[in-house]
């Protein structure tokens, strides 16, 4: 089996539980871009159509520039080959039980192309402990609805990865606030997006002096909780970056 590529975000958004294998329905030269490398499949997803499986927005750049003045969509929709009791058993667990179908990758099983794809459930519902740090909390965020700055400015300093550049204010009654003990921490920066609509099910429980959002949290009992900034980056000095990550250990091991 040789890899083509892999849906990155999928291991940190979601509780995999059932795989499955299947063909996918390819057109004229996708199959050439696939060989090349030419593919993206992290924003994917996969639906029910009828008694029919697609995948949904999975970039297969066009082949050459023979083809700049194609047409096609190139992240339209493509039909997956399964079987017809594997299908219904997915349309089943996801009309019934609220699963959701997420493709974990493409690749090449002697000469077909295949997708694995998988049943899941949002690591938030199954109430998994879950800890994003910097493009984590963006990407906890995005997950569950919410949107980014695209750009900020000044605020990543990459020359100081071990050392605070700004202080984070710490909001009381928040999970974050419970753990840390303190209203206002020092922290590093080294981002240059930042979360700007917070996804509903999510608080923000920090934010940086400029307003800009430098933690949310599920404010439920699960160990829901994301930071713009690099606690790993100031753990060997700085007592309250390492009350994060033991608070975290302490709810993956079921002791909150």
């Amino acid at each position: 089996m040789k890899i083509i590529t892999t849906n990155r975000s999928a291991s940190f958004e979601y509780f995999i539980e059932e795989k499955y294998e299947a063909g996918i329905v390819l057109e004229g030269n996708e199959v050439k871009s696939l060989r090349a490398g030419n593919v993206n499949m992290n924003d994917s997803f996969c639906f029910l159509r009828g008694n029919e499986v697609c995948v949904k927005n999975m970039h297969i750049a066009l082949y050459d520039k023979s083809d700049a003045f194609n047409t096609k969509n190139t992240r339209r929709d493509r039909k997956l080959l399964l079987h017809k009791g594997e299908i219904a058993k997915i349309a089943g667990k996801i009309n019934r039980q609220g699963y959701t179908l997420v493709p974990l990758k493409l690749y090449f099983k002697d000469s077909l192309i295949k997708m694995e794809i998988a049943l899941c459930k949002k690591a938030v519902e199954k109430g998994i402990p879950v800890l994003g740090i910097c493009r984590g909390v963006q990407v906890m965020n995005i997950a569950l609805g919410g949107t980014l700055y695209q750009h900020i400015e000044n605020h990543a300093r990459h020359d100081l990865p071990r050392e605070p550049v700004h202080d984070a204010l710490i909001y009381s009654g928040t999970r974050l606030h419970a753990i840390l003990g303190v209203d206002t921490v020092g922290v590093n920066s080294r981002h240059h997006q930042a979360v700007k609509d917070v996804a509903e099910g999510l608080i923000v429980s920090a934010r940086a002096q400029d307003g800009t959002v430098e933690a949310v949290e599920s404010p439920g009992d699960s160990f829901f909780l994301g930071v713009q900034w690099h606690p790993e980056g100031l753990y060997d000095h700085y007592d309250d970056m390492k009350k994060i990550f033991a608070a975290f250990v302490a709810a993956a091991k079921g002791n909150t």
